[in-house]
């Protein structure tokens, strides 16, 4: 990884002052084109694509759906060394899915979590963090030895699951999959303790084996905490949690990982666009959005600390309210819809990888690829078609085609077009994010077909192809 970063370095100086240059206009009179450097392009090749898995048995539909990363949840310090004798009760189960994982080629991110009893820093929680960090050390030392070689293979890391929550104040339950280091006491939330760990978890695991990758605990960044009120976190005392993540750069830890997690979900608003759900998200909407606003809160906190980090989106998915509702034909094809613009819109942001929470069903919510019974959703089908048609694209650029107009005014024919190209072809993935109607695009040259994200065939008719749904549009090169 950090070979890696010294050419993408390198790269970026090439390509400095060149973030936008205008392009022709094709096949839209109208357009604002945004060309991002090659760094921002997952090179070298990693397919962005990626689920989370918190049960046994589901390598095999992550690897039938044509998924590349594996966030797998979890390892649990606290059953594999439950006394403080070295003595390990590894999980047969779970080694025989990183094996699964690893034999079809997939990319495992295995978190780490849950303290023993002997050495919980919040006496009965085991959520929260050790208080022997050397004692998790030397644990990680030998997670790393055992599982970072043949025929295991991992190489990422990931210490614990949303860190940035206070026991005593949060919703988390003593067992819960949910991380707890916070302290709501600390002006950055517990976040230089986290780096403390850091500074020495990080190098006995490199001491292990120097090609892995830690990744830190991917952050809940509950609101944005550069403010407070409409757009930011809603009150001042809530804007302290998010500063767990700079805690940890303020104590010096920037050194000690290699990738930045985070998480960010929209809800389902019946009779909305989920992209709208997700750019209009109330903590984070002065930013961008519950995705983008996060991911351009931990750049600029990175800048500010003089530190670049590759960043993974390790949860993300379509929620149903917090009201119990059950899942519905109109939140299955809503989410199916918002599935694409994700992964699209996450790879022209340089995301690296992103994984969908989750894989197995029926989910947090009802998020889940697959359903209770674990037959697939119109979700998995949409994924699935995904990583065939980009699996081994390259992402070329972003594109929005249309009048574009200052909100609340907006052109109603506004797409937003991602385009990508393969060995033989160039590829359009086209959405409409204001609403749900219907957009109309004209055919471009070289058209080969049109489809809906989960291969339903989309005629032109004339000149022009009409769509209500994103669609794909392959042309000849």
């Amino acid at each position: 990884m950090q070979n890696i970063q010294k050419i993408l370095v390198l790269i970026l100086i090439l390509v400095i002052g060149v973030s936008a240059i205008p392009g022709a206009a094709q096949d839209q009179e109208d357009e604002f084109q945004l060309y991002l450097p090659i760094l921002m392009r997952n090179y070298p090749h990693h397919p962005i694509f990626g689920v989370e898995i918190t049960k046994n048995g589901f390598m095999d539909e992550a690897a039938a759906a044509g998924n590349h990363w594996v966030r797998y949840n979890g390892l649990l310090w606290s059953e594999v060394q439950p006394v403080e004798e070295p003595i390990f009760n590894w999980n047969s189960t779970l080694e025989a899915d990183l094996i699964t994982a690893s034999e079809a080629g997939m990319e495992v991110i295995l978190v780490v979590r849950s303290t023993p009893t002997w050495t919980q820093k919040y006496n009965g929680y085991f959520c929260g963090p050790p208080a022997d960090l050397n004692a998790f050390a030397s644990f990680m030392s030998n997670v790393v030895k055992r599982y970072s070689s043949p025929p295991f293979n991992v190489k990422y890391y990931e210490i614990w699951n949303e860190p940035d929550v206070d026991p005593y104040e949060h919703y988390t339950s003593i067992t819960s999959q949910y991380g707890c280091w916070g302290n709501a006491k600390d002006a950055y939330y517990g976040g230089g303790y986290y780096a403390e760990m850091l500074k020495v978890v990080y190098p006995a695991m490199k001491a292990a084996n120097p090609s892995v990758n830690v990744v830190l605990g991917g952050l809940l960044l509950d609101c944005d905490p550069r403010s407070f009120g409409d757009g930011y976190c809603p009150t001042e005392e809530r804007t302290k949690a998010p500063k767990f993540f700079e805690g940890i750069l303020k104590n010096e830890g920037g050194a000690f990982f290699d990738v930045v997690s985070f998480h960010g979900y929209p809800t389902f608003q019946k009779d909305v666009n989920p992209i709208q759900s997700e750019i209009n998200y109330s903590a984070w909407s002065a930013a961008g959005g519950v995705v983008v606003g996060k991911l351009d809160f931990i750049k600029e906190l990175m800048s500010q600390y003089g530190i670049n980090k590759p960043i993974f989106h390790t949860e993300g998915a379509l929620l149903l309210p917090n009201d119990g509702s059950s899942s519905t034909d109109e939140f299955e094809r809503a989410k199916a819809n918002y599935l694409p613009w994700l992964y699209a819109r996450n790879w022209s942001e340089g995301i690296l990888a992103t994984n969908w929470y989750t894989l197995n069903g029926p989910g947090w919510r009802q998020s889940a690829l697959l359903a209770a019974d674990q037959s697939p959703r119109e979700a998995y089908t949409a994924f699935s078609l995904m990583t065939e048609k980009l699996g081994k694209a390259e992402f070329v650029s972003y594109t929005i085609l249309g009048v574009v107009l200052p909100e609340p005014n907006y052109d109603p024919n506004e797409i937003h077009r991602f385009e990508f190209k393969t060995n033989d072809m160039r590829i359009w993935l086209l959405f409409g994010t204001k609403d749900n109607n219907s957009r109309i695009i004209a055919v471009p040259s070289k058209f080969i077909q049109a489809y809906d994200i989960v291969g339903s065939p989309v005629n032109p008719v004339g000149e022009s192809i009409t769509f209500d749904r994103p669609i794909y549009i392959e042309m000849d090169k």
